[in-house]
């Protein structure tokens, strides 16, 4: 599936705004996965196609940073802070309290999809 036509041009006037084609390419995945949620095959060869990278090196940016989400996400997320300080401040409780909740193990979605 390709993407819209506003959303090509969106694309093509971001990659307007860089010196090179291939600095655009953390604001092109956001765009990418703004289309369907997450980041489909589809969109990281668009963000490819458009940036001169190849597919390898487009989904190696996508899976090195954890705000690019690579599977499709339930209808909410919830995001619980992992950071030492959070840390010495109980996170894990909070994360424990919200995995229970939920009824789901985090980083994953129920069967509902929510």
């Amino acid at each position: 599936m390709s993407w819209s036509v506003e959303t090509l041009a969106r694309a093509r006037s971001l990659i307007d705004r860089y010196p090179q084609k291939r600095s655009a390419i953390m604001p092109l995945l956001y765009i990418a996965m703004r289309e369907d949620g997450y980041l489909t095959e589809d969109g990281m060869r668009q963000v490819s196609e458009l940036t001169g990278l190849t597919p390898v090196q487009v989904e190696s940016v996508a899976s090195f940073y954890g705000m690019f989400k690579l599977v499709p996400q339930g209808e909410y997320l919830v995001s619980v802070c992992t950071s030492i300080v959070c840390m010495l401040n109980s996170a894990d409780d909070v994360m424990t309290s919200a995995e229970e909740e939920a009824g789901v193990p985090a980083g994953e979605t129920d069967a509902d999809g929510v």
